[in-house]
């Protein structure tokens, strides 16, 4: 990233420089683009030796102005292996951020999720809470945020609980080249009493834009509930693969 100097005479700057570098948010123009729609999604059929059936997919609604975002989206997940379902899984998520300083921004949330296989029939994490963005350039994005949450979980063979609990959350977003955008995000979610009971997870894509409405995107989810119902595993990975429309 080239800086002019001088009088037209032009310096590459040391790469810490340009890297490293933090440039504060700026409210687009009013003819500039506020709102986006992506639909995304995948489906996998194989019939004969082999009987599996594989589908996915994602709705996000945006509105970024830079300064304030709204995000209103849900994912879902679906297996069957010879006829039996192995994966029935969903998310529901809306957000709200607002920079309030050129480096902190405040954020709303609320997320319902689901997960047939891991007997899991509703859980919702709501709360409030602050972000710090470390570094924000043309090459990537990176920040940190904490919030306190309120749950409500009820699992199917045990009685539904409310109670406390921290969403901790580190997210990069890198743009290496102009098609490519890779994110990564992980989470970590103890009971506010008690740190040997919580969740983490992680949320890995891999976006390649073939044209400007039309990408190829690649994705892997970990989940992990260190109090998992005994009868049901603790970790859970998604591997995924979609196409996403742009609009």
């Amino acid at each position: 990233m080239a800086q002019e100097i001088g009088d037209g005479e032009k310096e590459t700057p040391p790469i810490q420089a340009s890297v490293f570098s933090y440039e504060e948010p700026v409210r687009k123009a009013p003819e500039e683009k506020r709102w986006f729609l992506t639909l995304s999604g995948w489906y996998e059929r194989k019939t004969g030796n082999t009987d599996t059936l594989k589908a996915n997919a994602q709705a996000d609604l945006v509105f970024d102005d830079n300064i304030s975002e709204f995000r209103l989206g849900g994912r879902f997940f679906y297996g069957e292996n010879a006829g039996e379902v192995n994966e029935r899984k969903g998310t529901g998520v809306v957000k709200y951020d607002h920079y309030f300083l050129p480096r902190l921004e405040f954020f709303l949330f609320s997320q319902s999720d689901y997960n047939v296989p891991a007997r899991l029939s509703f859980r919702n994490n709501s709360g409030a809470g602050i972000k710090l963005a470390i570094f924000r350039n043309a090459l990537w994005k990176m920040d940190a945020s904490g919030a306190p949450v309120y749950q409500y979980e009820d699992y199917e063979t045990k009685e539904s609980t409310e109670e406390l609990r921290w969403s901790l959350r580190f997210r990069v977003y890198m743009t290496p080249a102009r098609p490519v955008v890779f994110s990564l995000a992980a989470f970590y979610i103890p009971r506010m009493m008690d740190r040997e009971d919580y969740r983490s997870a992680l949320d890995m894509t891999l976006t390649v834009s073939v044209s400007r409405f039309v990408a190829l995107k690649a994705g892997f989810l970990r989940n992990y509930n260190s109090t998992a119902l005994r009868d049901t595993k603790r970790l859970d990975d998604t591997a995924y693969g979609q196409v996403a429309i742009t609009l």
